[in-house]
């Protein structure tokens, strides 16, 4: 437990009495959080201006930083692998459009296999037999009811039915293959969510009679190593002006991804319009020329 490690530090003991002056003066009990519907503004934490709690808190601070980060890995990997379940769940059934959609690649090398083969072993009655599974049906058919549509009907299927019905079958076999294997990975990453929840759980429990110390929408990693990073280097005193601090740099970092982002696409567009320049100075070129020669 961290609370635990705490206790054991150097300043266990007066971070522990901090945290009870926090819980008495800021924070409700725990009979009024079971009874009293919570808040955002339950949620507050006062920013303080006496120094020792200052340095108790963000004391705190940097010991979840790493808290944070391995359950924060953890939630990253567990979302990885909810969205490679959703990718696979498009081929754990076997859809006929996806084998009719794959079988054109495979179906014009068939046929040409196909073509070569029967036409150089027509006389080879056994040979056509194991090739072509109907052959027999179609001898039959022929010896008994000689017709011009049977003999059509023979030709279409030894040239055109049977490359299809085997491009069907290969396409088939390889896409139920394909939704087994990610079957079997579904139920793998499933497994694997299964034995990280409890762990993630088990983890934010540890913490969040530490974490709520931390302002809600700032109870992650970054924010909370550049609230330490701040503190230390005397850039803030107290935990309101960390978060104005993070707050404004965020709204600069994002100006100034928002900027590249402009610069990016002027290039793009200074690029298009030169392309353009150069096809409208080719065009005016071959006029030119046009006009000469005729």
């Amino acid at each position: 437990m961290i609370i635990q490690t705490f206790a054991k530090s150097d300043k266990g003991e007066m971070i522990m009495s901090l945290i009870d002056k926090f819980k008495e003066t800021h924070l409700k009990t725990q009979t009024q959080k079971e009874t009293e519907s919570m808040s955002r503004i339950n949620t507050r934490i006062e920013a303080v201006d006496d120094p020792k709690i200052n340095k108790a808190l963000f004391s705190i601070y940097e010991k979840l930083i790493e808290p944070f980060k391995k359950i924060e890995a953890k939630v990253a990997r567990i979302n990885n692998l909810q969205e490679l379940i959703e990718e696979n769940k498009e081929y754990t059934k076997c859809s006929f459009s996806r084998i009719l959609y794959f079988s054109k690649y495979i179906f014009f090398p068939l046929l040409i296999i196909n073509i070569i083969i029967v036409s150089i072993n027509m006389d080879n009655e056994i040979l056509l037999r194991k090739l072509l599974p109907l052959e027999a049906l179609f001898e039959f058919l022929i010896d008994n009811y000689d017709t011009t549509f049977l003999d059509l009907l023979y030709f279409a299927y030894c040239f055109l039915f049977h490359p299809i019905f085997l491009s069907f079958f290969i396409i088939g076999i390889i896409v139920i293959i394909v939704n087994v294997i990610h079957k079997f990975q579904n139920e793998k990453y499933q497994k694997e969510i299964d034995e990280l929840m409890p762990i993630v759980n088990s983890e934010m429990e540890d913490i969040s009679e530490v974490a709520c110390f931390i302002p809600p929408n700032y109870r992650y990693s970054d924010a909370l190593d550049f609230f330490v990073d701040s503190y230390a280097n005397s850039k803030v005193d107290n935990l309101k002006e960390a978060v104005n601090l993070y707050d404004t740099n965020e709204y600069r970092q994002n100006m100034l991804d928002y900027q590249a982002e402009m610069v990016e696409w002027t290039k793009a567009i200074a690029f298009a319009e030169l392309e353009q320049a150069e096809q409208l100075k080719n065009i005016r070129n071959d006029i030119w020329l046009s006009e000469i020669l005729f």
